[in-house]
């Protein structure tokens, strides 16, 4: 027997409607998703830029050592050892 009761799937496909509800539905999700991995890229991309600026600032480029060691030098050049070293 034969329900005269509209069911919800044949209410759908007769709703003109339908289809741009999905199409939007959908859209809007995939915005949603590009929105997070946009925002997840960039915060990895800062991680990663952070990590390195911190480990080029330490070992790379120490400015302790380098004045240290100019001023070891130019203290050796003015205590003149380095002249009689050179004479001998």
């Amino acid at each position: 027997m034969k329900s005269n009761q509209k069911r919800r799937w044949e209410e759908l496909l007769e709703d003109a409607s339908f289809e741009t509800k999905i199409s939007n539905q959908v859209h809007s999700r995939f915005r949603k998703e590009q929105t997070r991995n946009r925002t997840v890229a960039g915060f990895v991309f800062t991680l990663f830029v952070a990590a390195n600026l911190w480990t080029f600032r330490d070992f790379v480029f120490d400015h302790n050592d380098l004045s240290t060691d100019l001023s070891f030098v130019i203290e050796e050049m003015n205590s003149g050892l380095l002249v009689h070293l050179g004479e001998d």
